[in-house]
C-alpha cells in the first residue's frame, strides 16, 4: 500500500480500497445466500430422516432425496467458483424455481425462497464485474481516475498533451483504429481549435474543441 491508499495485486494491478470492500461486502452475501443450499445438500446426501420426511411432505418420492443433493451440491459449487457463478447462479435460480413451485402446490409460503434468490443474485453483482457490466445501475455522479508515470519534465509532457492532433499517438480511442480521418481547424493547443475525427464503428464520428 502506498501513500494514496491503493493496493496493488500479484500481477500488478492496483486494487482500489473501496473495491476491495465492494469484494468482501460481495462474497459476504454470497455466502448467506449459498450457505443453506450447502447445508440442505449435505443433509440429502447423509439421507438424514427428516429430509426424508420432508420429502414425503411435500409429494417428492423418497429415491429423489440423492438426486437431488447431488444437483443441489453442484449447482452451489458452480456459484463459488468465479469462472463459473454467473452460471451457478442461472441453476440455483432455476433450483429455487421448482422449490417455489412445489410451496405453492401444496399452499404454503415461498417468502424465503425468494429472498434466498434475490440474496444470490445481490452477492454476485456486487462481488462480480462481468455481471455489473451486463446490469448496469449508474449513479448521478461518478468519479474516475487512472495514474500512469511519465519520466519526463512536468512543462514537457504538458505541451505534448495538449496537442489534440497527437491524440492520434496515445489517444487510445483514436488507436482503435488506426485508418481515421483526422481534420483540423484552428492552432492546434489554442482556445477554439477543433479536431475533427472519422473512422470505423468504434471510434464513430465526432469532434473535439478546446
Amino acid at each position: 500500500m502506498n501513500a494514496q491508499g491503493k493496493y496493488k495485486m500479484a500481477n500488478g494491478e492496483k486494487l482500489n480500497p473501496k473495491k476491495s470492500k465492494k469484494l468482501i461486502i460481495g462474497w459476504v452475501i454470497t455466502g448467506l445466500a449459498v450457505g443453506p443450499f450447502l447445508f440442505s445438500a449435505t443433509m440429502k446426501l447423509l439421507g438424514v430422516a427428516q429430509v426424508v420426511q420432508g420429502f414425503e411432505h411435500l409429494g417428492w418420492p423418497q429415491g429423489m432425496v440423492l438426486p437431488l443433493g447431488i444437483l443441489e451440491l453442484g449447482c452451489a459449487l458452480l456459484y463459488l467458483v468465479p469462472g463459473t457463478s454467473v452460471l451457478g447462479a442461472i441453476l440455483l435460480t432455476g433450483y429455487l424455481g421448482g422449490a417455489i413451485a412445489t410451496h405453492l402446490r401444496i399452499g404454503e409460503g415461498t417468502v424465503s425462497q425468494i429472498a434466498f434468490g434475490l440474496l444470490i443474485w445481490l452477492g454476485l453483482f456486487v462481488r462480480e464485474s462481468r455481471l455489473r457490466v451486463l446490469l448496469p445501475i449508474r449513479a448521478d455522479r461518478f468519479h474516475h481516475e487512472r495514474e500512469i508515470l511519465i519520466q519526463r519534465p512536468q512543462a514537457e509532457v504538458f505541451e505534448y498533451l495538449k496537442l489534440l492532433s497527437n491524440f492520434k499517438y496515445w489517444n487510445s480511442f483514436l488507436l482503435k483504429d488506426p485508418t481515421a480521418k483526422i481534420k483540423t481547424q484552428g492552432q492546434d493547443g489554442q482556445i477554439g481549435f477543433i479536431l475533427a475525427w472519422e473512422g470505423n464503428r468504434e471510434v464513430g464520428l465526432g469532434e473535439q474543441e478546446i
